[in-house]
């Protein structure tokens, strides 16, 4: 069964996403399922639990939005947990090397093409019996690519067999390029992300970001098709503020 996230690429549209820290009760995380082409529940900065982890994916039926897990680090047993629970897409944060997207890439497949262990029991219960049969296939490996020197190796980080998509953090990029975790630094890394967009788009790759600064025309423009355009913080925080009379501000997510 094809995702949403391909059919919006199927149809010349990038996938739009969300992206999770809070840890939102399973029942809002279904109400917004529709909303979106996948849904990231982040374990990096996030809030979240192995135990809510899972019943975030288990929100996220098949047919609804993606389930994708940004893990807290190259960790290849954090990987596994993730992909058992039914994520079907996995963020690794902090990629600077060929050498580790390899590494990622064997986390996420099993033989012949990686050295991930058998054991899927949410994913089986999800997709089917026949689960492991496609998921080397269907699991989207998504490395990222955030500070300078993963910005430098951004063509070699792209050349490894078996990556699906890379992921911008703007944020992060601007800090490590010197600059701060704000619109108007993002807003000023333009070039510099179009540039990454298209070493992607050389390797067959797809270029994704965390673009929650700009709207999601001006990402699709530069070369991204997988586009997160809000977060859960910034929807509370700005939400509150303004039911307080509160100046909007800036989150920085």
């Amino acid at each position: 069964m094809s995702s949403r996230v391909h059919r919006a690429w199927a149809e010349g549209r990038p996938a739009r996403g969300a992206f999770l820290f809070t840890r939102l009760d399973p029942v809002v995380i279904e109400s917004i399922a529709h909303l979106f082409d996948y849904v990231v529940v982040d374990m990096q900065h996030g809030l979240w639990d192995h135990h809510m982890m899972i019943n975030a994916v288990r929100a996220l039926q098949p047919g609804r939005a993606m389930a994708i897990v940004r893990v807290p680090s190259l960790d290849k047993g954090l990987i596994g947990r993730a992909l058992d629970a039914g994520a079907m897409g996995i963020i690794i944060p902090g990629i600077e090397s060929a050498e580790e997207v390899r590494r990622a890439v064997t986390a996420c497949r099993y033989v012949p093409n990686g050295d991930r262990s058998y054991g899927p029991i949410g994913a089986m219960v999800r997709y089917g019996l026949d689960y492991v049969d496609t998921a080397n296939d269907r699991v989207l490996v998504i490395p990222m690519i955030e500070t300078k020197l993963g910005l430098e190796r951004a063509d070699e980080i792209c050349a490894v067999p078996g990556v699906d998509a890379i992921y911008v953090g703007p944020f992060d990029l601007s800090i490590s390029l010197g600059g701060q975790p704000t619109k108007a630094a993002v807003d000023a890394l333009g070039p510099t992300l179009e540039r990454v967009a298209k070493v992607a788009i050389k390797h067959g790759v797809i270029a994704g970001i965390h673009g929650t600064v700009a709207p999601c025309e001006t990402y699709h423009a530069m070369g991204f098709e997988l586009i997160t355009v809000v977060t859960d913080f910034d929807i509370l925080t700005y939400g509150f503020r303004r039911a307080a009379g509160a100046e909007e501000g800036e989150t920085g997510y």
